[in-house]
């Protein structure tokens, strides 16, 4: 692999990788075929796709989470959209696919909402927080900082 390519299949020991590596970057991606994991940045992932760019330390993944952002530093995940779409993270299980939802809308959707973001639980919205600051509790039309509604 000294032009900084490399493809590798491995089916010896009872362990199945396919690894597809540009050493020039140092970037590995790995595929771990007999657990079933993605690992880029890792030969070694801890769940279904491992995303590795440097140690958090001795510590392990949830076993019952399917993605690992890992890091040695401050690290995130984010969400970006044109202006007049929403970025969604949806919470679901076997009766409904998004009964929990974190929603932020973009600067171009409807002016109202325009750079809002809401928490909602049981496929209602909760918690909302306008662009301006204003939090609404029951209520997307918040009239004060504070506007708790039943």
């Amino acid at each position: 692999a000294s032009n900084g390519a490399e493809l590798q299949v491995n089916d010896g020991g009872g362990t199945e990788r396919i690894r597809l590596s540009a050493r020039s970057g140092g970037h590995s991606y790995i595929t771990n075929a007999g657990a079933g994991y993605f690992g880029i940045g890792t030969s070694d992932p801890d769940n279904l796709v491992h995303i590795f760019k440097g140690s958090a330390g001795s510590v392990d993944a949830d076993a019952n989470l399917d993605l690992v952002v890992e890091d040695d530093g401050d690290t995130g995940l984010q969400i970006l959209t044109p202006n007049a779409n929403y970025g969604r993270i949806y919470f679901g299980d076997a009766s409904s696919a998004s009964s929990g939802r974190i929603v932020y809308a973009g600067s171009g959707v409807t002016a109202a909402h325009a750079k809002s973001m809401y928490f909602a639980t049981d496929s209602s919205e909760r918690i909302y927080i306008s662009g301006s600051g204003e939090v609404g509790i029951c209520t997307t039309s918040p009239k004060t900082q504070l506007d708790v509604q039943s």
